[in-house]
């Protein structure tokens, strides 16, 4: 799948409201419902900047405004939040979110107001993530490091959440992270609660993407409807599998029966034919290979090994 189809099908199910937030509060909040759908607001995730010859643009996944109250004179307060997905571990990314959050800074200067920026970097991937600092990256100089800022960024790393963790989401993400966490574990893994979806298509195709496999998308296609929970797609792919392979199982075995007989059945012929030495019988024999095996009177009378003296005589009786 080529990274601008992968970037569509992520977006796809987190730019909805109610999954950023969830995200937002499953990761930072414990859980808690501290963002809430309605407070948010759509950024614009793209931002400028000059490269030493030409002016250059560079964007986020999904940026939204969180707007929240306090109890003070002020009034509202804004923080800026960014999301990054990433499949592949990228030992540059301290210094990518830093220019994501700089540019939004930057911005605040032409008379934005101020606010807080935040990014979050979900990690689908299954090795470690090792850099999370902007020291992990580059080299400091022992004589210059309490002059430098260090950076940090926010990585959640799905593979390595606890059931826990995950039990904080309340949204189809959560069935997402439960899922991609335990078929790693287990391929036929069938999720114990049957959690219902919100958006079943973007959330079956997301599966798809992750795991690789066309299976889900595909039996969204078929059922749609039907498609309830995680657990009744599962348990239906599970179930479409087993149908699958018993038909399958029945095609080949009744091939192989139907071979199986017909040698049993060339080789009873042959020798009661020769036993009983009826000519009646061997003609019959012989038509019935020509007709059925498409043989040739020749191959015929070898398969039912005709004595090369009887041969011309039985020619004459078949014709």
């Amino acid at each position: 799948m080529k990274n601008k189809d992968k970037d569509i099908l992520e977006k796809a199910l987190e730019e909805y409201d109610e999954v950023f937030a969830d995200i937002l509060n499953g990761f930072l909040f414990e859980g808690e419902r501290i963002v809430k759908s309605e407070d948010l607001k759509e950024a614009q995730p793209f931002s400028r900047y000059h490269d030493g010859k030409k002016e250059r643009e560079q964007t986020r996944d999904i940026a939204k405004y969180w707007t929240y109250s306090e109890e003070e004179p002020t009034g509202f307060r804004i923080v800026l939040f960014g999301l990054e997905n990433q499949t592949s571990y990228d030992k540059d990314m301290p210094i990518r979110v830093m220019s994501y959050d700089a540019a939004s800074y930057r911005k605040q200067l032409d008379g934005e107001g101020r606010y807080l920026v935040i990014t979050l970097v979900l990690y689908y991937g299954e090795n470690v993530w090792k850099n999370r600092r902007l020291f992990d990256v580059v080299k400091i100089p022992e004589i210059v490091k309490p002059y430098a800022n260090d950076y940090r960024i926010n990585v959640f790393d799905l593979a390595r959440l606890t059931d826990e963790e995950i039990s904080r989401f309340k949204s189809d993400f959560g069935i997402i992270a439960d899922y991609l966490k335990h078929s790693r574990e287990n391929p036929e893994y069938v999720p114990e609660k049957a959690i219902e979806y919100k958006h079943p298509g973007e959330t079956l195709d997301l599966i798809s993407h992750f795991t690789g496999s066309e299976r889900y998308r595909e039996l969204y296609r078929e059922k749609k409807g039907e498609l309830k929970d995680m657990k009744t797609a599962a348990d239906c792919l599970i179930d479409k599998g087993r149908r699958e392979g018993l038909k399958q199982g029945l095609e080949q075995g009744l091939e192989q029966g139907l071979e199986q007989g017909l040698e049993k059945g060339l080789k009873q012929g042959r020798e009661q034919g020769l036993e009983q030495g009826s000519e009646m019988s061997l003609i019959q024999s012989v038509k019935a290979l020509m007709e059925t095996q498409k043989m040739t009177k020749e191959e015929a009378f070898n398969a039912l090994k005709v004595p090369e003296e009887k041969r011309p005589y039985y020619l004459q009786k078949i014709g």
